[in-house]
């Protein structure tokens, strides 16, 4: 019953220290950019005061046109999207990249130094789709660079 008790109070100790934020447990946690399969984030960064950028790559067998980009998080004032300077819709080959970068998103003051963004992007296979816009999610997690 002894090294229970001491079990308990280092597992207090840790905790009371993440809580207090001495100890910080995502800075463990490494960066990432995750999409579905058919879709692929070969780079990515969230830079200040407003930017969020990622490549897309496009594992799909064939040509897709992205139409719109939305970007949400409890991390934003309001969410942010469609501003790459390049004008909708994209076209991307199949194996083909393409770099979006989004102006706008005003981060709120309290943003923690991971930020955690929802990306929503709508497609589709272009003029002969007649199933109109599909809709991919993919999620980034990063530090703030800047």
């Amino acid at each position: 019953m002894t090294y229970g008790w001491a079990i308990v109070a280092v597992l207090l100790v840790i905790g009371a220290l993440a809580y207090f934020g001495i100890i910080d447990p995502s800075a463990v946690v490494p960066d990432r950019c995750t999409f579905p399969s058919n879709f692929g984030c070969s780079d990515f960064a969230v830079q200040n005061p407003d930017i969020v950028a990622f490549t897309l790559v496009n594992n799909n067998l064939r040509d897709i046109r992205v139409t719109g980009i939305n970007i949400s998080s409890s991390s934003l004032l309001y969410g942010c999207g469609q501003s790459n300077g390049l004008g909708f819709p994209i076209t991307m080959l199949p194996d083909g990249e393409q770099k979006f970068v989004v102006n706008g998103c005003n981060f709120t003051a309290s943003s923690p130094k991971k930020l955690k963004f929802k990306i929503s992007i709508n497609y589709n296979y272009g003029q002969t789709d007649v199933a109109g816009d599909k809709t991919v999610n993919g999620e980034i997690l990063a530090k703030r660079e800047g």
